[in-house]
């Protein structure tokens, strides 16, 4: 396997590890669950210790490439290019995922590196110490994932619906790689496709995804909330078997049988609603002719905040605003308004915007999904009249109509 074939499928295991999860919070009850522990605990070597689960639970995904496939059970040439921390909150029924992005900088033996060869230097202490460091908080448990069940997985739940947000074109006769989505398109996408648009980083002219697996990153964010939404769906059910057939040979974890199952019954009743997906921060810098990405403490403390219990009351938002959905609608005839709306947006913090365009209107208007986000974005936008979202649009958190009397 070619090494860029290696690195561009580190994208696909920490899906499979977050689906994993969400497959036991949700349904991992009963006897049906339990006869699947084994499967699931298979290299638990015990050393970890049961813990109460009814309180804050800090789960490390870690999404492990093969290193060398003459050489599989080589740790040390093994990279975590995939890394994230799972803060479950049972008793508010909360989950929020945290992407470690591979280049950011750490310290290991006074010596810089890259948190994605913490594990390749000193196995699962090294990079559970190396995410404690950055994120302040303890790990609770590990789990390790091969992304070779990536395809089975999506094959199983019967695939993911995605709206494509921009053109992928990207052919490589020697990988036998051949990506071809349009934008605007609404592709159910299978176990092939997902790992195509999982793998897609720019098109052959160039063109493509201008922060690369930063990015990269945020479309493996929005392909997690559709997964999301389709395993806490009742229609899931038929297909646990199979799932549960299909994950186990692609896992290594240390949480304990009894923990594995107390998670599943503790967190039954989460919705895809309190499932909050952030990136950590950072300021690029090159030294020594190396890219890394230095871990920036004061953009990411509402993060921080959130994942060390500090309780952020709603008046002040819940949520950091680059984890907001938001979508823009021109309702005038005025060319490239949305557009425009979205670059002031990004400046000040919003992340996540899609633009498009609906029936004219003669007022403004922000909708939201709950209210409290009224606090976090009204100072930083000139609309006056605000409404709930209706039930239609609850993907989004905020939609903003631009209307007639909207003024630059």
């Amino acid at each position: 396997m070619k090494p860029e074939k290696l690195i561009n499928s580190k994208f696909k295991a920490s899906l499979l590890g977050l689906l994993i999860l969400l497959i036991i919070i949700s349904f991992g009850t009963g006897a049906f669950f339990y006869k699947y522990l084994g499967k699931f605990n298979k290299n638990y070597d015990g050393k970890a210790v049961e813990k109460d689960v009814s309180l804050p639970t800090n789960v490390l995904f870690l999404g492990m490439d093969i290193g060398d496939p003459k050489q599989k059970d080589n740790d040390s040439i093994k990279r975590t290019d995939t890394i994230m921390l799972v803060h479950l909150v049972p008793k508010e029924k909360k989950a929020y995922i945290v992407s470690i992005p591979r280049d950011m900088m750490i310290k290991i033996k006074n010596s810089s590196q890259k948190i994605n060869a913490a594990f390749s230097i000193g196995g699962d202490s090294a990079i559970k110490q190396a995410v404690e460091g950055i994120m302040d908080v303890p790990v609770d448990y590990l789990v390790k994932l091969n992304y070779e069940g990536f395809r089975s997985f999506v094959d199983a739940i019967g695939g993911v619906e995605m709206t494509i947000d921009r053109n992928m074109y990207y052919d490589d006769a020697a990988q036998n790689l051949h990506i071809n989505f349009k934008k605007g398109q609404t592709v159910l996408l299978d176990g092939k496709k997902a790992e195509e648009f999982f793998r897609w980083r720019k098109n052959n002219d160039g063109t493509g995804l201008v922060n690369g697996d930063l990015d990269r990153i945020d479309n493996q964010h929005k392909f997690i909330e559709k997964v999301v939404e389709k395993c806490t769906s009742v229609a899931i059910i038929p297909k646990l078997g199979k799932i549960l057939d299909v994950l186990p040979q692609y896992i290594e974890t240390d949480i304990p049988p009894k923990t594995l199952l107390a998670l599943g019954k503790e967190g039954m009743s989460l919705k895809k609603e309190n499932v909050k997906m952030y990136t950590l921060k950072g300021v690029p810098r090159t030294i020594d002719n190396i890219s890394y990405l230095i871990y920036d403490k004061e953009a990411n403390s509402d993060i921080i905040a959130l994942i060390s219990g500090q309780k952020v009351t709603e008046s002040n938002g819940d949520v950091p605003k680059s984890s907001l959905k938001i979508k823009i609608l021109n309702a005038t005839k005025v060319q490239g308004l949305a557009s425009k709306y979205m670059k002031d947006l990004e400046a000040k913090g919003y992340k996540d915007i899609e633009i498009g365009n609906t029936k004219e209107v003669s007022k403004s208007e922000v909708q939201l999904k709950d209210q409290s986000l009224k606090n976090t974005i009204s100072s930083d936008i000139n609309i006056n009249k605000f409404s709930t979202l209706g039930k239609n649009d609850e993907n989004f958190d905020i939609i903003i109509i631009l209307g007639k009397d909207y003024k630059n």
